[in-house]
């Protein structure tokens, strides 16, 4: 069920729009029962209204509507809360910070990037109007998409099947570019498979040579370094009488 409107008339001649009270024709603001809550309401208002501002002015703050004014006011609160006594709420409420701080910065790096994305394509790049689009994207959708290797491959295999049982039944003709296309899968998965075997070998290889040849090389340094044995142990022993 809604609620009647205000019956109060306002000084420009059109009718209050606000919800008029349960069983009466007014509304709260202009019912003279309300007349004192009304004002003392309007005053705290106006108080409330006078300190945001003046806060807002202090801090330079502006609403929480663009990721500039959100860093800014984190910035702000990190400020305030470097200035207390050290405790383990105030460091919590840095790192709670600095993670904030962390999402805003990937946020506004996110924004420039499609900015920029938006000012290469163009501002009408959703329409369907040619001169919307520059010349190299204009360039690029003028040409067919690069087709894969295996599809390519797939392709002139089908190709070769039809041609080769041109004149046979269909079924015989479906037959062949069935059996073509597996052996052309079959092919290219080998040939990739050889070429994945092939470079870890390769780089196995490179990992052993680097491994003696580190070997050789601590066992020169080794060797340069030791010292030469006492040539007086090596000598025979003397008699004694």
């Amino acid at each position: 069920m809604v609620s009647p409107s205000c019956s109060f008339l306002m000084p420009d001649g059109l009718g209050c729009r606000a919800p008029a009270l349960r069983g009466k024709a007014l509304c709260y603001w202009h019912d003279p029962d309300k007349a004192e809550e009304a004002a003392e309401s309007r005053r705290i208002g106006g108080l409330h209204r006078r300190k945001a501002k003046s806060v807002a002015t202090i801090y330079d703050f502006s609403g929480l509507r663009t990721v500039e004014s959100a860093q800014r006011l984190l910035e702000t609160a990190a400020i305030e809360t470097l200035a207390l006594e050290n405790s383990i709420a105030r460091n919590r409420t840095l790192i709670s910070a600095a993670a904030g701080a962390g999402k805003l910065i990937e946020v506004a790096d996110l924004d420039a990037r499609l900015a920029a994305v938006e000012a290469a394509v163009g501002p009408k790049a959703g329409s369907d109007d040619p001169a919307a689009f520059p010349a190299y994207a204009a360039s690029l959708l003028a040409h067919d998409p690069p087709v894969a290797p295996l599809d390519r491959l797939a392709r002139e295999a089908v190709q070769a099947a039809r041609t080769t049982a041109r004149g046979k039944r269909p079924e015989l003709v479906d037959a062949a570019v069935r059996s073509a296309l597996r052996e052309t899968v079959f092919r290219f998965e080998l040939v990739m498979r050889i070429n994945v075997v092939a470079h870890e070998l390769l780089d196995r290889e490179e990992l052993i040579a680097a491994l003696f040849a580190s070997q050789l090389a601590l066992l020169l340094s080794g060797g340069a370094g030791k010292r030469r044995p006492d040539e007086s142990a090596l000598s025979p022993p003397v008699e004694r009488d």
